[in-house]
């Protein structure tokens, strides 16, 4: 459900403040190590984002996003093929890594194929994360938020609202937990 998802989210992102984390648009150099991540949705929206990790810093800078409701993977999969070709042939810069949520990977009532194929079908490759790991992975962002080691660019408006609404979401929820616990 949506309140499992956003009380995860809340603890990711309660470090995030859009006046430190959000920097001007632009792609990082080809020098960076830059990859894809996926969060796939129809009725919630597809979420692609492109990430770039600095050498030596560890910095990440996230500088790119696609955000989409009701779309067919195919249709996700031709904006990130393009996007691609747009780093490729202007900034000599192919992600060395796409990553998506294991979910990808189920097969679909429907085609009897699994989100991972078709985006396959359509020539993007999606390495699966490990859901074992998402706490791990959560305080580790955080803690990127917090050493200030990962930055939005303003061409991620969908993704810096949802960091705020998420880091909001979590804070309200605390406040009902504390208005419900004043009776014990």
């Amino acid at each position: 459900g949506k309140g499992k998802y956003i009380a995860i989210s809340g603890l990711v992102f309660k470090h995030f403040n859009p006046e430190r984390h959000v920097i001007p648009a632009g792609v990082p150099p080809a020098s960076w190590t830059h990859y894809v991540s996926l969060d796939a949705g129809f009725s919630n929206p597809t979420a692609v984002l492109w990430h770039a990790v600095e050498p030596g810093t560890g910095r990440v800078v996230t500088y790119h996003e696609h955000y989409r409701s009701e779309w067919t993977t195919e249709q996700h999969a031709k904006v990130i093929v393009e996007y691609n070709d747009y780093l490729r042939d202007t900034f000599g810069i192919v992600p060395f890594l796409h990553i998506a949520d294991p979910a990808i990977k189920q097969r679909q009532q429907t085609t009897g194929h699994s989100i991972q194929i078709e985006y396959a079908n359509n020539g993007v490759y999606f390495a699966l994360g490990k859901q074992r790991d998402v706490m791990a992975g959560l305080d580790k962002m955080n803690n990127y938020h917090r050493l200030y080691k990962w930055f939005l660019t303003e061409d991620c408006p969908n993704f810096i609202r949802e960091k705020r609404m998420y880091k909001k979401a979590q804070y309200s929820t605390s406040k009902t937990r504390e208005a419900n616990n004043k009776k014990e």
